[in-house]
């Protein structure tokens, strides 16, 4: 009888260590410090994600992607679910991991917001400061926001526009992704239209307004109902990018595209 109890204390004993040792080694819980709720607040040693996203009660259930929005286009953080009336503070990243791929400073970012059933894109929560932190134990002020840097552009003497401009349809993001470029030898700005071969006409499918110079555009919003014109796997279909001075309307040039590729990423 002795030796079962000393057995049983003995594992008592180890287990309240494992215990210990395991409440030592796990990353501590930290206080969520988002202040504001146009912020999304990403950490380097954590997979949680601090956001704010409200869903309507009269609105059906709906998944939100937080999004960093960087020069070539916007790189999916995290999604999670939000069911009617319900109010999100916190998702998990898409992987399940930290969020280690940006160093840490102070970014653009987004929210989009999917409906659940369908799929379809309800919304786009637009102009989200994106706050990456090395350690969810840092402080909020321990990233301050960069002062932007004034860059006299450099024009050049002579003007090169493509021959052709091949572009990809995200049916998901209802996104067009296009690598427009401004003028390099002017100073002036562009409005550039894409319009796509559609049934036989012309449509208006992508516009970029004032386009700055010596500027580069990847990433362009498909204008309403024109992604249910479209099918992932459509073969190439042909297009093209007129571009006109912003200030007189006055038409600049007209270059050959093509709609090479159709997909929704997952």
């Amino acid at each position: 009888m002795k030796k079962k109890i000393e057995i049983a204390v003995f594992a008592l004993l180890v287990l309240a260590a494992g215990i210990l040792l395991q409440q030592r080694f796990r990353t501590p819980p930290f206080e969520l410090k988002r202040q504001r709720e146009d912020q999304i607040l990403c950490y380097h040693d954590s997979s949680t994600i601090e956001l704010y996203y409200q869903n309507p009660a009269d609105s059906p259930a709906v998944e939100i992607r937080a999004e960093l929005c960087v020069g070539d286009g916007p790189i999916e953080l995290g999604r999670g679910t939000v069911r009617p009336g319900q109010t999100v503070t916190t998702v998990k990243t898409t992987d399940g991991k930290n969020c280690s791929h940006f160093v840490p400073d102070v970014y653009a970012g987004r929210i989009l917001v999917y409906d659940l059933e369908s799929g379809k894109l309800r919304e786009r929560v637009e102009g989200l400061e994106l706050r990456m932190y090395a350690s969810c134990r840092d402080s909020y002020d321990s990233l301050q926001p960069r002062e932007p840097i004034e860059r006299e552009i450099m024009l050049n003497e002579t003007e090169y526009r493509p021959d052709l401009i091949r572009m990809r349809i995200d049916l998901k993001t209802e996104e067009i992704r296009c690598g427009l470029s401004g003028l390099s030898a002017e100073w002036r700005e562009l409005d550039s239209y894409i319009y796509a071969d559609i049934d036989g006409e012309d449509v208006l499918i992508a516009k970029g307004e004032k386009l700055p110079p010596r500027s580069v555009t990847f990433q362009l919003y498909l204008e309403p109902g024109v992604a249910d014109c479209f099918q992932v796997g459509d073969p190439p279909r042909s297009a093209h990018v007129d571009s006109y001075y912003a200030d007189t309307g006055e038409l600049y040039d007209s270059i050959t595209a093509e709609i090479s590729e159709v997909v929704r990423t997952d």
